[in-house]
């Protein structure tokens, strides 16, 4: 959970964003995932949309945000 994740990843809704525990949270969020095409389905739906609306501009707002404050 550090640098893009954090940014590009949606936790549930376009993938999972795991803690840094010695790979338990991983585990568990992989088993939840392959025992679940539903999960993993609408995941993928919703990753590639909000992928399509993450441009560059996008990306940079709240950056620009901050300098202008």
């Amino acid at each position: 959970d550090l640098g893009g994740p954090r940014e590009n990843v949606r936790d549930g809704c376009t993938g999972v964003v795991c803690d840094d525990s010695p790979g338990r949270d991983f585990a568990a969020s992989l088993t939840r995932l392959l025992a679940s095409s539903d999960t993993r389905t609408a995941m993928a739906h919703h990753a590639r949309a909000y992928a399509r609306q993450r441009t560059w501009n996008a990306a940079m707002q709240p950056l620009f945000r901050t300098w202008r404050d």
